[in-house]
């Protein structure tokens, strides 16, 4: 706990305090929306070592996630994740999130052309 001073009547308060304990004036924090992204994938067999590839907006590769384990990020904005298989025909699947909740997804892949297929749930 660190002590700020209170911008209305300018003595020190605890910064955790939602309101000015001499003066009543209220505190706003501006503390980013806090939000968690779960994403549990289907146990399949997706060949020997064979997983998930889990990537940002920019597509750049944020995890490798085995089929049947369940993968967790924390989000403080808005994004849109990208999930596909190692599979040269699978196509990058969007998972929207969004901050200040949380996310759940279910990720399987169809046998058909190899596709993830992504459920929010």
């Amino acid at each position: 706990m660190a002590m700020i001073k209170c911008p209305e009547c300018g003595k020190e308060i605890s910064d955790k305090s939602e309101s000015c304990i001499h003066c009543g004036y209220p505190i706003k924090f501006n503390h980013p929306a806090q939000g968690k992204v779960i994403i549990q994938t289907e146990k399949v067999f997706l060949g020997i070592g064979g997983c998930f590839l889990l990537h940002d907006e920019n597509k750049k590769l944020l995890t490798k996630i085995k089929p049947g384990d369940t993968y967790e990020i924390k989000i403080d904005s808005d994004r849109t994740l990208y999930i596909k298989t190692p599979a040269l025909l699978c196509k990058f699947q969007a998972l929207d999130a969004y901050a200040g909740q949380i996310n759940r997804f279910s990720v399987s892949i169809a046998l058909v052309n190899d596709f993830c297929t992504v459920k929010r749930i």
